[in-house]
This record gives structure tokens, C-alpha cells and sequence, in this order.
């Protein structure tokens, strides 16, 4: 048996259903959520629009996806990548590599919270907090008011998938009518090629057809492509076949599984782990995590390291200072995830730490 990093995401009917997604699209929509294409037009959008007369300094934890790199960038404001580390028991950093900066991007890794940003504000009163919540469920979120807006997104992998779409949730009342105002004259994205591309993707993910495509996608994830900083990002309200699928995805009810079952050495210490979007096993070197990546491949299990570019793509924005980002290169040596669909059988967890300890 193989067990695949991710599997088909999107039911049948929620392509299919576009009445009752478009009516539950709307239950969700509230005077304080904006929806876009994606959650890197969401983020452009926001910093495009603070109103300043200066390059803000924006800080981005150097371990998430390029992609918020590049609405950083596009944002025409000054990227600063912070070293933010994670362990099985939480988050690690120092509080001084806030100081100088006047917006703070952070990341809740994985869909597990951090719950102390409210410290972070009380040192630095006029930081502007941005949450990424991209590992974050829309409807679990706890608006609070010491950060200003969390930002989602709802494309593949992720807690709500829609294959499209993003969206800010404004927890400060500060200019949000402005922002409203600019909303509405942005774009509607349409594109039937768009929509195909996303039937194609979810289907592809069927465990007989990714069976034939796994080794194709493996060698493509290996080739080290050349990002085009200089792109644009132009954002755009999300389109209609967007929110139907978002409006049937709401609610979907994930498989429960097992991960709090595995040791504490090797798990999140997380009470919940159905609010995990991915699911990492922490070891104690680089040496043991690689041994074990080997096993488990070879024994049918689609383990992977997740955004294992980083160095390589924060290269491209000016980043050569990887001695100082400890914190960050420890993620990276040292974790692991495990795809969701193994972790639905408790025999597979005894299997595995049996692995771990040989």
C-alpha cells in the first residue's frame, strides 16, 4: 500500500452543486472579509494599500512559501527575513528581531497557533501584524484586537480547499472602510482554463492515477528553477466558480487521525491535532531524519520535507546570511511530514515508531 502526501481534495459535488455553494458562500461573507484569487493577492493588497509616505520594513519568517516573498517585493516595500524556529513543544524566537520593523508578517505553521502574539504588540505598539493563517481554518479563527488582519487561503493542501481563492479577515477597524472602497473597483477573475486546471489538479491526486504521475512530479520538485522577482502582482476579487466551490468546501469534515497517538518526543504537544493542515515527526539530528526519510520511502510512505528550497529560494531576494538562521535550518534538518492518509490507522503509527527507534 502507498501512502501518498495528499489525496483528492475536492468532492464531485461541490463542483457541481453551484446554487448551494453560492448560498453557503454567502453565510460565510461578513463586513469584515474580503475574498481574492489567492492569499498572495490578499497580502499585496493590504501592504500595497497602508497608507505611508515611507519603504515600510517588513518582517517574513524566512521558513514559508516564496510566495510571500513575492507579495513583499511586488509591495515595492523592504523584505527582512526573521529566523523563526519551531519544535515539537512551539515556536522559537527572539523577541529583538521585532525591533526595527514596521510590519510583521507571521506565520501559524502547520495550523498550530501561536498564541502570544498579544506580547508581541505590547512591546512593539506600532508593529502592524499581519497573521498568516494559510494553515489556519477560516471558520476555527478567533478574531482578536491586538493583531490588524489574518489572511487565508483556500487553495490545494490546505484546511478549506477551493483549488483558488484568499481572503483577509480585518481584526483592526483602522481604514477598513478605504480598504472596502478599493475592493470594490479590483477585478473580477474569470477564466474557464483556470477552473479546468483545477478539476485536473484535484483528480490527479486519485491514488491509481498519481501512481503514474508520482515519479514525474518527484524529479520536477528536484529541478532548482529561477524566480522571476521582477513579477507583478495584480489583485483581483475572487471569481464565481471560487466561491461556490469555497461555499461547498466550508464545512467538509476531515478524516480523524492518529497523530496524537505517536510519542511526544516526535509529535506537536497540540491537544487537537484535526485543526493540523500538515504533520510533522521532529528528530533529534539531521542524520537520524534522513535514515528514516529513506525507510519510509521505501516502505510506500510519500514523506517529504516541506518548502525544502527555502535557502535556496530567499537567495533570489537578497538572502545570503545563513549562518545566523539556526533556527530556521533546524526546521529544515530536522523535520519530516507525514501524509495525512497513513495516519488514519493506528497499526500504522506502532509500525513506524518501531521504525524510529531501530
Amino acid at each position: 500500500m502507498h501512502f501518498y502526501r495528499f489525496e483528492n481534495e475536492i468532492a464531485i459535488s461541490s463542483f457541481l452543486k453551484v446554487k448551494t455553494g453560492s448560498r453557503k458562500f454567502k453565510n460565510i461573507f461578513n463586513d469584515k472579509i474580503l475574498f481574492f484569487e489567492s492569499c498572495q493577492q490578499a497580502i499585496s493588497f493590504y501592504l500595497n494599500n497602508i497608507k505611508t509616505e515611507k519603504k515600510l520594513k517588513i518582517g517574513v519568517p524566512l521558513y514559508t512559501c516564496s510566495s510571500v516573498y513575492q507579495s513583499v517585493y511586488s509591495s515595492e516595500h523592504q523584505l527582512k527575513f526573521l529566523d523563526i524556529g519551531i519544535n515539537n513543544k512551539g515556536y522559537i524566537f527572539d523577541l529583538e528581531i521585532f525591533k526595527n520593523l514596521d510590519v510583521l508578517i507571521f506565520v501559524h505553521y502547520f495550523g498550530f497557533y501561536y498564541t502570544e502574539l498579544k506580547q508581541i504588540k505590547e512591546k512593539y505598539p506600532n508593529l502592524i501584524i499581519i497573521e498568516d493563517c494559510s494553515h489556519v481554518s477560516l471558520i476555527n479563527y478567533i478574531p482578536n484586537n491586538y493583531t490588524d488582519i489574518a489572511v487565508f487561503s483556500f487553495n490545494f493542501h490546505k484546511p478549506i480547499v477551493a483549488g483558488i481563492g484568499g481572503a483577509i479577515y480585518f481584526n483592526s477597524e483602522k481604514n477598513i472602510d478605504e480598504f472596502k472602497n478599493l475592493y470594490k473597483n479590483l477585478k473580477i477573475s474569470s477564466n474557464f482554463k483556470k477552473l479546468l486546471k483545477i478539476i485536473l489538479i484535484n483528480f490527479a491526486h486519485y491514488h491509481i492515477i498519481y501512481f503514474f504521475l508520482k515519479k514525474k512530479l518527484e524529479r520536477k520538485r528536484e529541478q532548482n528553477y529561477v524566480i522571476n522577482i521582477s513579477e507583478s502582482i495584480f489583485p483581483k476579487q475572487i471569481p464565481d466558480y471560487g466561491k461556490y466551490i469555497l461555499g461547498n468546501q466550508i464545512h467538509k469534515k476531515r478524516t480523524i487521525n492518529f497523530y496524537n497517538n505517536l510519542s511526544e518526543k516526535y509529535r506537536l504537544k497540540i491537544n487537537n491535532s484535526d485543526s493540523l493542515s500538515y504533520f510533522p515527526i521532529f528528530f533529534e539530528t539531521e542524520l537520524k531524519r534522513n535514515e528514516i526519510l529513506i525507510e519510509m520511502k521505501k516502505n510506500g510512505i510519500d514523506a517529504y520535507i516541506l518548502w525544502e528550497k527555502t535557502f535556496y529560494n530567499a537567495e533570489f531576494y537578497g538572502f545570503n546570511d545563513v549562518k545566523n538562521f539556526i533556527k530556521t535550518k533546524n526546521i529544515l534538518d530536522k523535520v519530516i511530514f507525514l501524509p495525512e492518509s497513513f495516519l488514519n490507522n493506528i497499526s500504522n503509527l506502532k509500525k513506524i515508531e518501531h521504525l524510529f527507534e531501530k
